[in-house]
């Protein structure tokens, strides 16, 4: 399962920056992780994540078509896979057993 949030963050400029949160485990190594990325990356970019565990790349965005000829990102391929995604908003994350995943990936203490 790969687990999804939407947040902003705000730049030392005071500017709102919009992010999104992922949480997955890696399939080479079974690390669960969290990962914190901008939006504008995720929608427009290329957003490859680092494992902790293993340091194998993993592809969650490919907007520029480096990796194939058309537009991708990691919900069109784990559809490929039928592999289960599954957003959530901030109130969804009060449920969420990984929220102290999310808050380290955000910078924050884990609770």
């Amino acid at each position: 399962k790969q687990w999804y949030q939407r947040r902003v963050a705000i730049t030392a400029g005071g500017r709102i920056k919009p992010t999104m949160s992922i949480i997955f485990t890696c399939n080479v190594c079974k690390t669960r992780q969290a990962k914190t990325m901008s939006k504008k990356s995720y929608e427009q970019g290329v957003v490859l994540i680092r494992c902790d565990g293993c340091d194998n790349l993993h592809l969650i965005a490919d907007n520029m078509g480096w990796f194939r000829d058309e537009k991708v990102n990691v919900v069109d391929i784990l559809m490929e896979k039928e592999e289960e995604v599954k957003t959530l908003s901030d109130v969804d994350l009060l449920d969420v057993t990984d929220l102290g995943l999310f808050n380290e990936a955000a910078g924050e203490k884990g609770g």
